[in-house]
């Protein structure tokens, strides 16, 4: 089962059935919205309805154990694996359907565990490599 929080500690989003949580509401639209994403691998459905809302300025954690679906989720994110169903927004626009290099444009980012990108670099130095490409 995969558990996603915002920090500090909230509980987010809320099931459909529940009511909005309030502050999160007030706090202005998400910047990024996640609704309904179903992911499969073959026959093995791995993503059944996830949803999550982050918001700008905070800061948002997914966990869970192996093969829970963090990397699957986040591949999907990317665009590096599709979504089968659902909606993924990004500052209000869907990019379910979007590249991968439209949704790094968009200010999206992804950074591998481990040695997988530049080897040499320290992880701020990897991170700063997605910003590159702006002034």
């Amino acid at each position: 089962m995969l558990s996603i929080q915002e920090l500090p500690a909230q509980a987010l989003p809320p099931r459909e059935a529940d009511p909005v949580d309030a502050s999160a509401a007030a706090a202005g639209p998400a910047m990024l919205e996640v609704k309904g994403v179903n992911q499969y691998y073959g026959g093995s459905h791995i993503l059944r309805d996830v949803g999550l809302r982050t918001r700008a300025g905070r800061v948002t954690v997914l966990l869970g154990r192996n093969g829970a679906g963090k990397t699957t989720l986040l591949k999907s994110l990317m665009g590096l694996v599709p979504i089968r169903t659902g909606s993924i927004a990004f500052a209000g626009r869907d990019i379910a359907r979007a590249t991968p290099y439209d949704r790094a444009r968009a200010g999206i980012g992804f950074v591998p565990q481990g040695r997988e990108i530049f080897s040499r670099l320290t992880v701020e130095e990897n991170l700063r490599m997605g910003l590159a490409y702006r002034s």
